[in-house]
């Protein structure tokens, strides 16, 4: 019984040993390849039609993706955050989110990451998650779900989006 857990741990530090090989080899291979066209240009973006932003980037797109900020359930016509539950917020947010696409002409079907801040996520999961699924459909993206301390609204959500060359 021994040797075989023996046996076992060997092979997992033999693979464990390939794997750094492979990685050190694909950090060899990045840093001695040269950038292609604008995969190494930065763009930081403002979508005018979103809330307008503070001291921070709606988005900025690096190497093929975009990454948004985090976004509030703020009414872009008003200034103010939409009146209502977890599901009107959500709802909102998503729409100002899909303003910040619309700058690089990405959908939601485009975006490979969610991470969402709850106020209350036992009590607010549900709701938000019927929201999640009217403008997300399957193959949905990864997503982080976390409950965090917000000031003043339900729900705080930012995507990452693969956009298309």
């Amino acid at each position: 019984m021994c040797t075989l857990g023996l046996d076992i741990v060997k092979v997992k530090v033999y693979h464990l040993e390939v794997a750094e090989d492979l990685n050190f080899l694909s950090l060899m291979h990045f840093a001695n390849s040269k950038p292609k066209g604008d995969f190494m240009k930065v763009e930081h973006i403002i979508a005018s039609e979103a809330p307008a932003p503070g001291s921070y980037s709606h988005g900025v797109v690096a190497h093929g993706f975009l990454y948004t900020c985090g976004m509030v359930p703020v009414d872009p016509a008003t200034g103010k955050i939409v009146e209502g539950g977890v599901a009107e917020q959500t709802r909102q947010i998503l729409r100002n989110l899909q303003k910040i696409l619309d700058v690089k002409g990405a959908k939601f079907s485009d975006v490979v990451k969610v991470t969402a801040h709850l106020q209350d996520v036992n009590q607010d999961f549900g709701a938000y998650d019927a929201v999640y699924r009217e403008f997300f459909s399957a193959p949905y993206p990864v997503r982080t779900t976390v409950g965090s301390d917000l000031v003043k609204i339900l729900v705080e959500i930012d995507v990452v989006v693969a956009i298309q060359n």
